[in-house]
Order: structure tokens, then C-alpha cells, then sequence
């Protein structure tokens, strides 16, 4: 049995939400979420951002307005009156903050930061939104208001916001440099003043977030990453302390992140503001966009911090790995079902259309069940940036336990595990004004209490369930608001024990060292998850107190002990230990020595041996005609107490690199409490023999031999190299070959033991070879074209370039929009086995000239005909009658637009050309062009 009280930390009494204004979310791709069903639903609005976002509802959960920092959209998402060209930044990671006006039901103050992207600028403004306005819809009335004192320039992308401590006001917090600017917001709107904390650390990236716990009492910052010499380096990721009354940050804590994931973006606490998470990313940044735009260049990490213990190595120590994977930054946002989400994107420009969520994101570690890809957006993509809202918005009630040493114990979202027979109270922290309280069994619609404290008395297990609080409360402020909490009863049996057992040992002088935890496996049944503690006599057991050491043990100190079985939930029963002592004698002063060579998968002086082939050795050294058996330990402690025995039933592999001398323990097995121990077993291992040999080499079918070669050699070694059949063809740690294949060589020691072997693979190459039978072309058309008929090119690696043997080569056999004449085609074998080249003819007819002598297009003539592609080339030109007024060789210089020495006017002309290419083959086309006098 034990007792346990619980006490209920309303931490978040002075909260004036009830959740609904943080109901709808817009973000990303025209992304949004409504979560006024209790589960999230994929909804669409007008912003589009990368990063920066902002929505608010009014206390019912209807949407009021939404922005990026620069557009203000109304509930039917379209811009407000003067609600375009705010000075935030869709770029900013928190472009904007919405606050409503304490003590006004219209008037909200929306907070934006800017940055200098797309024409934008840095700074910190507000602006006033009348909610009266516009029939209902709202209208921009004032602003923007600068609130940087000057400092715009240094301002970065952060702003945060909770409820203060004195009634009816906020604190809307930002960074610049080194200085936290805090502004309250009262019902006298918001105050030209900050309060200024300035802190150790001076910003030197303005991205990353900022935000506040719930509970209004820490205050966590993303400063991203920095710069040097062009590459990016982790900046740093601060916790500071809050206070809710003065506005001060105070009390700066590091937590360092792990590389590459080491450069923070997202914050988020969760609601009982007890776990810190930070999302981090390796911020991968080059120049060129398509290595930037890879999202296999791109890392992230999430973090878990428990915040529960004030010091800071606790906190640094609690750091937990939750997810890691490819992936770009991105933001984290508490929601109003006290899950956080998780913006997902694969680089800047390419979203995700999913969050990850944190399921139970105040429960340790892993348990906190970070779910990828979890909630669906329709198809619409999230990006980097998820809307921040009022902290204070999603503070709950806080359930701590204290356990028998007062020592408390956050019990929200947790299970309560109780014994049969406990004691179990609750009792609530004294509320300001005036509260009810109704308790509530299994999700039950009718509270079970309307007491504020809860007792259980004896606990069975019909009190095995989940107990849901919900306090309303009107505060001294005079806000009435709702707070809520839950946590389980899970209650158990005690475990079922064998209730006495005796323990044998063997001594020459009656005393000896026991080990108590052999008895454990009788005591428990076999069951593993039980544990057993051991005591002197039988109240400290039932009462947990005065344990004792359970080996060794000497029964000098007392022949019988008790032992506490107890469940994982803390339940027990109580068994007798009796302790026996016999004597006995052994032999000692034997070694075997056992060497092998290192042969497994790893060259690292390790390897398997079978240490039972060793035992029938060893028992020939006692006396013959005994019931003997051996077992073997690490050390002379484990061999005594019989403790971590080594099982011979699987290879062992050494621990300590190329030797390890072991205890051998040879037991009497018709007693089973006389042995005899030393280090009488020796294991070497030889090592295997190393060196390096690479994978593939090319092999070009038109060039020469080439010789491959093993290279870092540990040692001097003989070699022996086989091709593929086996075939033994070199003994040297190179070899010459002459054919493409796989050729494997094998290293030997001194100590004869065999290297791993290795394969080198000489894949074959050759340089291309092309005919004009390859070449397809369409020529004399509005798209000529080139097409490499590549299917007997030959077995290389091709790729291709049109008249520029050093130029930029395609893997495309094609080439369009090729102007009319001679080119040459250039096929290069991408493993350097040489460069084919062929020259084409691509057909073209001029559509006009002009003989002006001023050296273009001064003469007529056919492109792309000479006497390597045809053996006769004829045209004939004549004048709209028909009357013939030029024959050209095309192998000539063509016509210059005159006849019998006289210039011809400026007209049409038609023309006929027969073509008769090397084969024989005619070819005869007719069209007209045009002569113009400039």
C-alpha cells in the first residue's frame, strides 16, 4: 500500500480565453485549419506564405481576420479597407501578433515585424482594426505605429504575446540585438514605452521564433543560424524566466543542439508548460537554386527539453531526440487540443501537404508520440510558418502529486498507478473570486463531484479510470473562464510470490558471500518484470525502509533476510530468505591459450569463439569420477557471485581488442554449491590482414592495357589475384589486365590469416562509331532537326554536341531548330574512351536577299549543298513570267540579283533546284523568294 496526495496547480487561473479565439489557423499554400469540431479540418483561405502568419476568432471560435503581415483578410477572404501593404513581411517568420484591445469587443491591435525581402524592410509597427466597421468585417482605422525607437535596421523576424499578471492587459514581446522589448496592452491601448530586458546574447540572425509558456513564467528563443566564410554555422537556442508583472526577461540558459540539426526554428511549449520543443534544421544554403531547392540537402530534427527541474544541467540533460529525417524547417504551434503541430516543408520553395502532430506533447520523450504526416491539408501545401496566438490561450489546469517526500509530481495526461487498498486524495489550490468544480468519470456526461477535493479511501478497482476536472471560475478581475485537466487512476494487484526459498553456498570456514538476487527467480516465478529488494527483518520490508546490499551478502550479518517483490506500479509482497553454508576445496594454477585469426565481418581485433570446445580440457584436470561442469566470466566478481555468466551455447566475442584472459568457475553439480575459479582461459586473435582497392575502373576496349593496384597496405602481405573463373593470374599487389571482367585478390599474414576478399570491376567502354547511316535529318522545314540514331554507337556511355567539340554536351540524341548548312555532330563516351565527330548537311531555301554590298545576305543561294553530300546541284531562277533569268552551279557563289550585268527590281522570283545526292537519289523542290533594294 501506499499514500499518495495530489494537488491541483491552477497555474493558469488568470487566463481571460476560452480557447475559441485560436480556432481557425491560416498558413502555407492557402492552407488553414478549423478546429471548432474538437479535430482539426483542412480548410482553404487567400494567404499564401512561406513563412510568416497570423488569424484570430472571437471567443466562440467564428473567425474574425487573418494575415501575412502585409494583407489583412476579413472572415470572407478578401482584404479589409486599408488592410494591404502592412510592413510586415510574408517572408518574416513571425510577421504578426493580433491582440484584442483589453475591455473593448472591437478593437484589435495586430503587431507585425518586417523584413527586407521583396521591397520589404525590418522593423516593429502596429496597426488598429475596427471590427465595427465595413458591416461587421472590419476595417485597418490607424497605424502603422513604430515601435523600433530608431532601430528598424535591427530588429528581427520575432514577436510573441501572453495575458499579464495585472487585469485586463497583455505583454506583446520582441528582440532586437541584444534587448527583449516588452509592451503592455491595456484598455488605454498600447504603451509607447517598453520595458526593455537586455541580455548576454546579441542576435546575430534575425530568424527563428520566439515564445512564451503558457503558464506565462519562461520565455524560449530561436536565434537560427550565423555565417562564416559563407557557410552556415548553429547560432544558439536561449531560455529565459518571464514575469508577467514587470514585463522582464531575466535569467539566460544555452541548450545546445546536436549537428547537423543544430540550427533552431519552430518553439513550442507544451500547455502544462512543463516540455520545451525546438525544431532545428542543418539550414543548408548555396547559390545554386537547384542544390538549394534538393530536398536531400535539407535535415531537421526535433527536440524534446524537460523543464520541470530549475537547473540548467537537468534541463540539458533531459534532451531528447523525437523525430529526425529529411526535411526543411518549420515552425511548431500549440493548438486548442493541447497537441502541437508541426509545419513540414522539403525546401523553401517545395511544401508538404501535411503536419506532423505531438500527440501528447507533455508526456516524456518518445512517449509524447510525434506522428509525421498526421493531419491532411487537401492537397494544399503547408510551408515554414504556422500562425502564433496569446500564449496564455492554452494554459490549463496543473494536477501535482506529492509522493511521501513531498516531492511533486506533474500529473496532467498521466496515469496514477495505485494498489489495491491505497489511499488516494486530491485537493485544489486556493482560486481567487469565486469557483465551481465538477468531476467527471470515464468522460461521463454527469459529474460524479461537485466537491473541490477528492478522497479515496481503500481503492479497488472499480476506481481504475480517467477523471476529468472542469473549474469555472470568475476571477478578482472579474473573468469568468473555464479551466480544465485530467489525468488516470490506474489501479493494481500485488504480485503473486513464492513465499520462502533457501540459498547453498560452499566455504571452507562456514562464512561466505552471497548473492541474494539468485533467489530471484524463484521468489518471482520467473517473472522478469518484477523487482526484488532485500532487508533484515520484515517491517522495512512492508515499509520500504533500510534496504540491504544484495551481493555480496555475508550470512556473518544474519542467516535469514526478507525480500520485497514489488509490480512496476509499486505494489508487494514480502517472502523469507534462508541463507545455508557448506564447505568445500579447488584446484587452481591452469591456462589454455586459444589463437584465431580476426575472421569476422569487421577488421577490429575482434571475433567469435566457441568456448565449450574448451571444457572437456579443463575437466580433465580435476579428478576423474566427479559430476563436473564449467561456465566462464568477464571477472573474478561475476565468478564468485555467478553473475553475467557468459552462455557457451553462443559464440562469445571478445571485448577487449586481439586478447581477453576469462575465469573459468568448474562447479560440482551433485551439490551444486562447491566451485573452483581463476583465470585459466586466453583468447587471442590474429589479425586479419587490411588494405584498399577501388570498386570499378574503366576499361576502354580502343585504348591500351591498364594496370589496377591494392594501395594502404597494413602490413607486408602475399597476394594472389583470380579473374572470373578462378583462375590464379597475378601474386602481386597489382595487376595488369587486358579484358573487362571482375578481378578479386586476396591478402595473406604472416600469421596465415586471409584478408576479406576484394573484387575490382573493369567495366568495358568504347569510343563511339557513327556513320552517316546513323544520322536522321529533317531539313528544308520550319524546325529542322538532327536525330543520332543510337543503337549502333557502340557499348559506352554516349553523349552529344553539335559544333562545338568543347561545348555543352546532352544526353539527348537530338537537336532541333538547326539553321540550314554544314555542321558536325560530336559523340563523346562519358568514361574518356574518345570523341567521334561527323559532319552533316541540313537543307535550307533563303526567303529573300539583299545585294546592297553591304555584306549580308548579298547573294543567293541554296544552304547547305556541297560536293561531299551531292554529286550534282542545279537551280534555275526566273522572273514572275517565267521567263529564265539565272542557272547556278550550287557549288558556286550563287546569284547576286542581276541580269546580263543589270540590276533586276525588287520582286518575287521563283526558283527550281534538282538535288542528286551521293546515291543517286533526286531531289527537286520548287518555291520563290524575295529580291529587296535597301
Amino acid at each position: 500500500m501506499k499514500n499518495f496526495i495530489a494537488i491541483l496547480f491552477l497555474f493558469s487561473a488568470f487566463s481571460v480565453f476560452a480557447q475559441g479565439e485560436a480556432n481557425f489557423w491560416f498558413f502555407g499554400e492557402n492552407s488553414g485549419l478549423n478546429f471548432n469540431s474538437g479535430t482539426p479540418i483542412p480548410i482553404s483561405g487567400s494567404l499564401n506564405t512561406r513563412e510568416g502568419c497570423s488569424s484570430f476568432s472571437d471567443s466562440n471560435g467564428n473567425l474574425l481576420f487573418y494575415s501575412d503581415g502585409t494583407t489583412v483578410w476579413n472572415r470572407l477572404h478578401t482584404p479589409m479597407p486599408n488592410g494591404t501593404g502592412l510592413k510586415g513581411n510574408a517572408s518574416s517568420t513571425q510577421s504578426a501578433m493580433i491582440i484584442p484591445k483589453p475591455g473593448s469587443t472591437s478593437i484589435y491591435y495586430i503587431f507585425t515585424v518586417g523584413a527586407k525581402i521583396d521591397g520589404g524592410e525590418f522593423g516593429f509597427n502596429y496597426y488598429t482594426i475596427d471590427m465595427n466597421t465595413a458591416a461587421g468585417l472590419g476595417d485597418v482605422i490607424a497605424g502603422p505605429i513604430d515601435l523600433t525607437e530608431g532601430k528598424s535596421d535591427l530588429w528581427t523576424e520575432k514577436v510573441a504575446a501572453v495575458k499579464g499578471a495585472e487585469c485586463q492587459t497583455f505583454w506583446v514581446i520582441s528582440f532586437a540585438v541584444n534587448e527583449f522589448y516588452a509592451y503592455k496592452v491595456s484598455s488605454a491601448g498600447v504603451a509607447s514605452l517598453p520595458k526593455k530586458s537586455t541580455v548576454p546574447y546579441s542576435a546575430l540572425d534575425r530568424r527563428g521564433y520566439l515564445k512564451i509558456s503558457p503558464d506565462g513564467k519562461k520565455l524560449a528563443i530561436a536565434h537560427m543560424s550565423n555565417y562564416s566564410n559563407g557557410q552556415s554555422v548553429a547560432d544558439s537556442f536561449l531560455l529565459y524566466d518571464f514575469n508577467t508583472i514587470t514585463g522582464e526577461v531575466t535569467n539566460q540558459r544555452n541548450l545546445p543542439l546536436i549537428a547537423p540539426a543544430d540550427r533552431p526554428y519552430g518553439v513550442e511549449f507544451s500547455s502544462n508548460s512543463e516540455k520545451l520543443y525546438v525544431n532545428a534544421s542543418n539550414d543548408f544554403n548555396s547559390d545554386i537554386y537547384s542544390e538549394y531547392n534538393n530536398p536531400n540537402n535539407h535535415f531537421s530534427t526535433l527536440y524534446q527539453f524537460n523543464l520541470s527541474s530549475p537547473l540548467i544541467n537537468d534541463i540539458i540533460a533531459s534532451r531528447e531526440i523525437i523525430d529526425s529525417r529529411s526535411l526543411f524547417r518549420g515552425g511548431l504551434q500549440l493548438g486548442p487540443d493541447q497537441k502541437i503541430y508541426r509545419a513540414l516543408s522539403k525546401t523553401y520553395d517545395i511544401g508538404i501537404p501535411f503536419l506532423g502532430v505531438i500527440e501528447n506533447p507533455e508526456k516524456d520523450g518518445l512517449s509524447c508520440n510525434y506522428q509525421h504526416n498526421a493531419i491532411s491539408l487537401n492537397g494544399r501545401n503547408s510551408a515554414q510558418g504556422l500562425p502564433p496566438f496569446i500564449a496564455s490561450i492554452f494554459s490549463q489546469i496543473e494536477i501535482t502529486g506529492l509522493d511521501d517526500n513531498l516531492t511533486p509530481t506533474i500529473l496532467n495526461d498521466q496515469t496514477i498507478d495505485l494498489c489495491i487498498g491505497d489511499n488516494f486524495n486530491v485537493t485544489p489550490e486556493f482560486l481567487t473570486g469565486t469557483a465551481t468544480y465538477n468531476w467527471y468519470f470515464n468522460n461521463a456526461s454527469t459529474p460524479f463531484s461537485n466537491a473541490a477535493n477528492l478522497t479515496f479511501t481503500n481503492v479497488t478497482a472499480a476506481k481504475d479510470g480517467l477523471y476529468s476536472l472542469v473549474v469555472t471560475q470568475t476571477d478578482i478581475c472579474g473573468i469568468t473562464k473555464i479551466l480544465k485537466g485530467e489525468f488516470s487512476i490506474a489501479v493494481h494487484n500485488p504480485p503473486i510470490i513464492n513465499s520462502t526459498f533457501t540459498l547453498k553456498q560452499c566455504s571452507e570456514n562456514g562464512i561466505s558471500n552471497f548473492n541474494l538476487n539468485e533467489a530471484n527467480e524463484f521468489l518471482t516465478l520467473g517473472n522478469v518484470s518484477l523487482t526484488v529488494s532485500y532487508f533484515l527483518n520484515y517491517n522495512d520490508a512492508d515499509s520500504n525502509l533500510n534496504p540491504i546490499t544484495a551481493s555480496p551478502f555475508s550470512n556473518a550479518t544474519q542467516s535469514t533476510v526478507f525480500a520485497r517483490v514489488e509490480n512496476q506500479y509499486g505494489c508487494h509482497n514480502i517472502a523469507q530468505v534462508d541463507l545455508l553454508v557448506s564447505s568445500t576445496s579447488f584446484i587452481t594454477d591452469y591456462l589454455i591459450t586459444v589463437k584465431a585469426c580476426d575472421n569476422d565481418g569487421e577488421i577490429d581485433g575482434f571475433r567469435l569463439f566457441n568456448l565449450a570446445e574448451n571444457s572437456a580440457e579443463i575437466i580433465d584436470q580435476f579428478l576423474t569420477g566427479q559430476n563436473l561442469s564449467v561456465s566462464y566470466y568477464k571477472n573474478l566478481t561475476d565468478a564468485q557471485l555467478e553473475e553475467n555468466e557468459i552462455d557457451q551455447n553462443q559464440p562469445f566475442r571478445n571485448e577487449s581488442a586481439f586478447e581477453q584472459t576469462l575465469f573459468v568457475r568448474v562447479e560440482n553439480d551433485d551439490n551444486g554449491e562447491c566451485f573452483g575459479l581463476g583465470t585459466h582461459l586466453k583468447l587471442v586473435v590474429e589479425s586479419r590482414p587490411e588494405f584498399d582497392l577501388d570498386e570499378t575502373v574503366i576499361y576502354c576496349l580502343n585504348l591500351s592495357p591498364i594496370t589496377v593496384s591494392t594501395y594502404n597496405a597494413k602490413g607486408n602481405y602475399t597476394y594472389e589475384w583470380k579473374n572470373e573463373n578462378g583462375t590464379i593470374i597475378g601474386i602481386n599487389p597489382f595487376l595488369e589486365i587486358s579484358a573487362p571482367g571482375n578481378y578479386s585478390v586476396i591478402a595473406t599474414s604472416s600469421e596465415e590469416c586471409k584478408s576479406f576478399s576484394k573484387t575490382i570491376n573493369a567495366i568495358p567502354s568504347k569510343i563511339a562509331s557513327i556513320t552517316q547511316n546513323d544520322i536522321i535529318i529533317v531539313d528544308d522545314s520550319e524546325n529542322n532537326s538532327v536525330t543520332i540514331d543510337t543503337r549502333n554507337l557502340g557499348i559506352g556511355d554516349y553523349e552529344f554536341s553539335l559544333d562545338d567539340v568543347f561545348g555543352n554536351y546532352q544526353d539527348e540524341p537530338y537537336f532541333e531548330n538547326v539553321s540550314p548548312g554544314f555542321h558536325t555532330i560530336y559523340v563523346q563516351d562519358k568514361n574518356n574512351c574518345g570523341i567521334a565527330q561527323i559532319e552533316v548537311s541540313v537543307i535550307g531555301y533563303p526567303k529573300f536577299f539583299t545585294p546592297n554590298n553591304d555584306g549580308y545576305n548579298d547573294i543567293w543561294n541554296v544552304l547547305g549543298v556541297n560536293e561531299n553530300f551531292y554529286q550534282q546541284a542545279t537551280v534555275y531562277i526566273f522572273d514572275r513570267f517565267g521567263k529564265l533569268i539565272k542557272e547556278i552551279n550550287l557549288y558556286g557563289e550563287g546569284w547576286n540579283g542581276t541580269f546580263n550585268g543589270n540590276l533586276l527590281p525588287a520582286t518575287d522570283y521563283w526558283f527550281s533546284v534538282e538535288l542528286v545526292d551521293l546515291n543517286g537519289n533526286v531531289r527537286v523542290k520548287k518555291g520563290h523568294f524575295s529580291l529587296i533594294r535597301r
